[in-house]
């Protein structure tokens, strides 16, 4: 899973060939030059997505994702349209899903949350040491260009092919005043794993209101019998009340359980997650390459008090990269590049896009 994830990243975050290393980082000269810095979080335009299985991963969203350029939006909608149409059913349930997850967290609310955790950090450089101004948002859709002499952090958020994890990466950057790139680093957080629960009644009936409410959230009614939606819908009930769980009724369940109590789960699990990566992407800032240009140490792992894993990559092009992860589990959730969108969120970035226009 570890390989898998940083070939995604190197991948989706335009790594340049020539680069021994994903990570850059600064001398000790170039930290205490820098001291309170500005922070730009960019804005996320895809939401909590989930990603799902195709056959065809090579049309992925991924690289569009952490680009948040109008490339990126460009291949959330034209891409994901195209795999629709090859894959429709499939693509159909992330949709639902996609919808279900923006009842809990809207893109909006995810980059609120990411600015104010900024926000929250200490302010004051003690002994010259890199830390957080003020700090800002910038939509890169509308303003593509870098920012200089500015810490950027771009984040992406995905739920799991079948909704048992959760993934955030996040790529923070930083420009001196000249627009030189010297620092770049990765940092990637998986959620605990959740499991679907055994077929019984009681499950059953949960399985059959659950898909009942994703099939009407567009219009509040369940869809008319006769239409595309009436006929999936009603095939989604009659496969929901046979004694065998498929692998997407599974998810739907394993999904539902994120939902409950609001989205505590998740809730929890984001709020961890832009803990984690704000705190170690300061401290990271402040690790200087040895004046020779040889790199700081790398690898290891850390194991907080909750029992949570930080791992640092060790080797290999994304050494210096980090890894937060559960204690006491193998990640199996799968991560593929197709990404879903909610059709609101489909919606916004339409009009994001159209307004490009009048400019």
């Amino acid at each position: 899973m570890k390989k898998i994830a940083c070939v995604l990243a190197a991948l989706s975050l335009g790594a340049c060939a020539s680069d021994a290393t994903f990570a850059r980082h600064m001398t000790a000269q170039q930290i205490t030059q820098m001291g309170a810095t500005p922070v730009a979080v960019t804005d996320n335009n895809f939401g909590l997505a989930p990603t799902w299985p195709s056959s065809n991963n090579s049309m992925s969203g991924a690289a569009g994702q952490m680009s948040q350029g109008l490339s990126g939006l460009g291949a959330g909608l034209l891409v994901g349209g195209v795999i629709a149409m090859m894959e429709a059913d499939t693509h159909r349930r992330a949709v639902q899903n996609a919808d279900e997850l923006e009842t809990i967290f809207t893109a909006e609310t995810l980059n609120r949350a990411m600015e104010q955790t900024f926000r929250d950090l200490p302010g004051r450089p003690v002994d010259g040491s890199i830390t957080a101004s003020d700090v800002s948002r910038v939509q890169k859709v509308t303003h593509p260009e870098g920012l200089n002499d500015t810490i950027e952090i771009i984040t992406i958020y995905n739920m799991s092919d079948y909704s048992n994890g959760v993934r955030i990466m996040s790529e923070v950057t930083y420009r001196d005043a000249a627009g030189v790139q010297v620092y770049k680093n990765l940092f990637t957080y998986y959620s605990a794993e959740l499991q679907a629960p055994e077929l019984t009644p009681d499950v059953r009936a949960s399985l059959v209101a659950a898909i009942t409410r994703r099939a009407s959230r567009a219009t509040g009614a369940i869809p008319t019998s006769g239409t595309t939606a009436g006929v999936d819908y009603i095939r989604d009930i009659r496969d929901a009340r046979d004694d065998f769980l498929t692998r997407a009724e599974k998810s739907i369940l394993v999904s539902e359980q994120w939902l409950q109590n609001d989205g505590a789960m998740l809730r929890a699990e984001i709020a961890n997650a832009h803990s984690l990566i704000a705190r170690y992407a300061m401290v990271d800032l402040n690790r200087a390459v040895d004046p020779t240009g040889a790199p700081p140490s790398v690898g290891g792992i850390e194991t907080l008090p909750d029992g949570r894993i930080v791992e640092q990559v060790g080797d290999g092009f994304m050494a210096g990269t980090y890894v937060f992860r559960p204690a006491g589990a193998t990640l199996k959730a799968s991560f593929s590049g197709p990404i879903a969108l909610s059709r609101n969120q489909t919606s916004r970035n339409y009009w994001l896009l159209e307004s490009l226009k009048n400019q």
